[in-house]
């Protein structure tokens, strides 16, 4: 059976099918744009200023693949007329990606949260950018109304040639995701992974953290090859100094297996807490053998020469304790709990 196409059509009187007009450059060069600027500002909440740049580069690369994609999908699926919901949906993908590449949690929300906030954003920032194309610029009307005076005609080639497109899309995604997993996701170490189990008990210094201050927050990050990682331990000492220790450790795929050096020591004096922004004054740096001075002193700074202040808490501590709680606490190895 064949649909009858418009009178305004004009095609030949033996062409079984129409070709669709597809969306311009401009529509997609917007979704894209859109979506860097939603990338930005979501790391500037996440971060600051620094985050800004990093959310911008992020979504500006992982962008790319995405609006490609969608160009293909758009084409093969006879999309053009729903141009709007197509880039807010390219854009919420752009999010997601970004985020799945680098997570940055926003106002001490959970990831699961933060994931859902940045498909917000992006969906956001693709669709007001693609609507502002269309509409204020007024540039896609001619293919607007190609697109809705469109009627397709059946053709088992056009089918068969878009079905392959959309599979191959499918195949490429799907070779990329697979390979990015196999290289790089053990390397993230995810909340409650063998990494930080393991972590945990191979570095003594960081139960001792645990011991003398309660539950510090434990992570890794600045991971390397061949297959090195950093361990963080950070925790509150005396309501207004804030502990610091790194070490370098080696892992394999069953989780962490041995300390690469000693680990070092920063405490720095928190001065001020403005909901989640921390102004600090004095700093400190200190050796692993130092460190074990003040343990054997049961925490006692004086013991290598730094004096604390322990009775004058740093204005709005507990608040920003509590909101550290609420966004870390999965993170934490399970022997620590």
């Amino acid at each position: 059976m064949t649909l009858e196409s418009p009178k305004n059509w004009n095609s030949p009187p033996n062409e079984n099918r129409a070709a669709h007009p597809g969306l311009p450059l401009g529509h997609w060069l917007f979704v894209w744009l859109g979506a860097v600027a939603a990338g930005g500002l979501f790391g500037l909440l996440a971060v600051d200023f620094g985050g800004l740049v990093l959310g911008v580069i992020i979504a500006g690369v992982f962008g790319v693949p995405v609006v490609l994609t969608f160009v293909v999908l758009t084409w093969a699926l006879w999309l053009p007329r729903f141009s709007i919901a197509v880039a807010a949906l390219a854009g919420a993908c752009i999010g997601l990606l970004s985020m799945a590449i680098i997570p940055l949690p926003l106002f001490f929300l959970s990831f699961a949260a933060s994931f859902v906030l940045a498909a917000c954003f992006g969906a956001i920032g693709s669709g007001i950018s693609a609507n502002l194309y269309s509409k204020k610029l007024r540039v896609t009307s001619a293919s607007n109304e190609h697109a809705a005076n469109f009627v397709w005609r059946f053709s088992p080639r056009d089918l068969m040639l878009r079905s392959t497109v959309v599979s191959a899309a499918i195949a490429i995604w799907t070779l990329g995701i697979s390979t990015y997993q196999e290289r790089y996701s053990f390397r993230r170490g995810p909340s409650g992974s063998a990494l930080l189990s393991s972590g945990y008990e191979l570095i003594p210094e960081a139960k001792q953290i645990d011991d003398h201050f309660g539950h510090a927050w434990h992570f890794t990050a600045n991971f390397q090859d061949p297959s090195t990682v950093q361990w963080f331990s950070e925790a509150i000492v005396g309501g207004r100094y804030e502990l610091t220790m790194v070490a370098d450790i080696w892992y394999d795929e069953h989780g962490a297996t041995r300390a690469l050096g000693a680990p070092t020591f920063a405490l720095r004096e928190i001065s001020d807490v403005d909901g989640r922004s921390v102004s600090y004054g004095k700093s400190y740096e200190f050796s692993a053998g130092e460190w074990r001075k003040v343990t054997a002193a049961n925490g006692d700074f004086s013991v290598i020469g730094i004096k604390l202040d322990l009775n004058n808490p740093a204005p709005g501590i507990d608040e920003y304790r509590k909101m550290r709680l609420e966004q870390h606490p999965k993170e934490w190895p399970k022997s620590a709990d």
